[in-house]
């Protein structure tokens, strides 16, 4: 399916997928799994700043968003942030969460982390083309936990 329309179901950013899927196309394969580890530690990013100006529970991922430098760090300190809380955000946004989050968002760093320093294999099309499809199911993933997560606080500040 066309980017826009990858971006529009699954409620992206309309720029989200253009670049990857188009390099993707066009050979650029290095490139492509940069891009797409890049663009799953901004989304993550992204949430974690999100999570931190929750009025209610921003301050349990502060330690996540500020004491930590690498992205590994942050991604277990949000983990930790949001262990004793998951009964409260739904099946829809914990299910599968080491799964839909870590363990794709581990796939697609050390695809990059391999991009950026090339061995005799280059990843083939059809590898950027799987880290293109776990791409979408992680930034679904990282959507269903952000509405999760702010419906959660909106229930806590209605209950005092």
């Amino acid at each position: 399916p066309a980017p826009a329309l990858i971006s529009h179901r699954y409620r992206l950013p309309s720029t989200a997928l253009s670049p990857h899927h188009f390099s993707c196309l066009w050979g650029c394969l290095l490139a492509s799994c940069v891009m797409l580890g890049v663009a799953a530690e901004a989304e993550f990013l992204r949430l974690l700043e999100d999570c931190e100006k929750l009025p209610n529970l921003g301050n349990r991922f502060s330690k996540a968003s500020k004491k930590e430098r690498m992205i590994s760090g942050k991604i277990r300190q949000f983990l930790i942030a949001i262990d004793d809380i998951k009964t409260n955000l739904g099946k829809q946004a914990t299910e599968d969460l080491d799964i839909n989050f870590t363990t794709i968002q581990s796939v697609l760093r050390i695809a990059r982390n391999e991009a950026g320093h090339p061995s005799p294999s280059n990843p083939s099309r059809e590898n950027v083309y799987d880290y293109l499809q776990l791409f979408v199911t992680y930034a679904r993933q990282l959507f269903r936990l952000k509405d999760a997560l702010s419906d959660s606080d909106s229930r806590m500040s209605q209950d005092t």
